[in-house]
């Protein structure tokens, strides 16, 4: 008792950033912790942490595409998301914030990103 508690929700948006590289975090115990921003129903943009265990064990940033084969998603890309809810002061308001427990892409919806394509001078005449 004396403690708070951040209930669990489940939210549904669409993703405004992705964020996959670490950010180096005191509270996760991996240390890193990673961020996605969406914005839902309600036209409010919501910051769901990622914690780097979720990121080594799960795929936060895949979907299973129609083969059954995990594919990396856009931005712009519908998520569902379940997490603990967090509410802190920001500019005279409460800003929302999610600590993310679960996330589902649904196939049908999803954005598949793009490939990174060739990287090589190749591509320009520049080995020819």
């Amino acid at each position: 008792t004396g403690g708070t508690i951040n209930p669990i929700v489940i939210t549904r948006g669409y993703v405004t950033l992705l964020n996959k590289e670490p950010m180096n975090s005191d509270y996760d115990p991996t240390g890193r912790s990673y961020r996605m921003s969406i914005f839902t129903q309600g036209n409010q943009p919501v910051t769901v942490w990622i914690p780097g265990r979720m990121n080594d064990e799960e795929h936060p940033f895949e979907f299973k595409n129609n083969e059954g084969e995990w594919q990396a998603y856009a931005e712009r890309t519908h998520v569902i998301v379940v997490g603990r809810l967090r509410l802190r002061p920001y500019n005279n308001e409460m800003q929302a914030s999610l600590g993310a427990l679960g996330i589902y892409v649904p196939p049908r919806t999803a954005r598949p990103a793009g490939g990174s394509g060739s990287t090589s001078l190749g591509q320009f005449g520049g080995n020819e």
